[in-house]
């Protein structure tokens, strides 16, 4: 009640937002804004949120129904789609194809988290079947046994291979060289060399996972893209309306019925900020528009025969956009000079620079320095992000 940096809490999401964008509009603090026009407003049914529900008052229901009646009047009075960024909501689902979350996790807005293929085994079956999709079309069509077959036996290889693997794992790295960070004198120690039976236990719980995550990462190329997993996803409201409507103009049965669950659901936490989720025409007639053209291009010739894996394209300047990149934030030449300036560098130069922006980089889940391997997947990070240059040169124009 004292500090200029707070949280709001016990609070509904939605109220949240209200109290956010009316502060917006207002020279009061947030908390006058709260006291003035929520708390002391009756109409707002403050009371009903924060204590006993009155006989007849809708509960929490109807309080959340007026600050959603409050958000309808800011979004028609000043069309600020902006106050739907304000609230969220944590959604569960659950039994969605592998197909399917990797639309959700593309719309990067939100914030997804999916069962991992590498820490869980995906081997359980559910009324005596494996967990993976059957679209329905494909299930009315002459594939479906195809279908079935395939899957199953993708399956069971996986079932099958799981104890062998495991085995050959621990085989192959023996408890007693299994290596960790003593927590007391933060010394990398092994397994056969801690007798202290609590710290054992301890160790021994953490080979077991670091085995099965082995095993699981192994065999996990077995298992199909119509895998069923499940996600957790949190979005603000704007960012869910978006998800909707993409998931509502999509190709794909699964996602525009995941749609509709979602919709359902959200209609009951964030209703304003989603009524207006819908299939869309533009994405339709879009897609429409350019597979018609695509129809008209001319087949190209069969092509030669070859390796599986084919170098169609490169970058040839990519190296010299990712080192501009770096530099450019802290350099006063404009960008195009640099960029210049960068080409006539020597290879051990632009080494040297690319070695001082990774610095002593290390991975999450330890100490040690920044391999070799490790500093070109870096590289190879950077150098997939360098058409944001571009932007980047706008922005420093302004100030940003």
């Amino acid at each position: 009640m004292d500090k200029p940096v707070f949280c709001l809490i016990h609070l509904p999401e939605v109220v949240k937002g209200a109290v956010f964008s009316r502060y917006s509009r207002s020279a009061k603090s947030l908390r006058r804004t709260l006291l003035d026009d929520f708390i002391k407003d009756k109409q707002m049914g403050f009371n009903e949120i924060v204590g006993s529900p009155a006989a007849g008052s809708g509960g929490l229901e109807g309080a959340v129904q007026k600050a959603e009646a409050f958000y309808d009047r800011v979004l028609v009075g000043y069309g600020d789609d902006s106050v739907a960024e304000l609230a969220g909501a944590h959604m569960g689902i659950e039994g969605v194809s592998n197909v399917v979350t990797k639309v959700i996790e593309d719309a990067r807005l939100t914030s997804p988290l999916e069962k991992s293929t590498r820490y869980v085994w995906f081997d359980q079956k559910e009324s005596g079947e494996y967990l993976f999709y059957r679209e329905p079309v494909l299930m009315r069509s002459r594939f479906a046994q195809d279908y079935l077959r395939l899957m199953n036996d993708l399956f069971d290889a996986y079932a099958r291979l799981k104890e062998p693997i495991t085995q050959y794992i621990q085989e192959k790295f023996p408890l007693g060289d299994f290596g960790f960070k003593d927590s007391e004198t933060g010394q990398e120690i092994k397994a056969r060399d801690v007798s202290h039976e609590s710290k054992r236990k301890q160790i021994e719980t953490a080979y077991r996972s670091t085995v099965k995550a082995q095993a699981c990462d192994i065999l996990r190329g077995f298992l199909p893209a119509s895998t069923k997993t499940n996600m957790g996803l949190f979005a603000d409201g704007r960012a869910f309306e978006s998800l909707l409507t993409k998931l509502y103009s999509s190709q794909l049965a699964e996602a525009r019925s995941l749609a509709a669950s979602m919709h359902e659901e959200l209609k009951k936490v964030i209703p304003s900020f989603v009524k207006r989720a819908g299939p869309s025409a533009y994405i339709s007639e879009t897609r429409q528009s350019i597979k018609r053209l695509a129809d008209l291009i001319p087949s190209s010739q069969k092509e030669s025969e070859g390796g599986k894996v084919v170098l169609d394209w490169y970058n040839p300047d990519a190296e010299v956009e990712a080192i501009s990149s770096i530099l450019y934030p802290i350099s006063q030449e404009s960008y195009k000079s640099l960029r210049e300036r960068v080409k006539q560098m020597p290879s051990e130069e632009r080494l040297r620079v690319l070695q001082a922006y990774f610095g002593s980089r290390a991975t999450c889940r330890t100490l040690a320095g920044t391999s070799r391997d490790a500093l070109w997947r870096t590289f190879i990070t950077v150098l997939m992000f360098w058409p944001i240059t571009a932007s980047t040169v706008i922005f420093k124009g302004i100030g940003c």
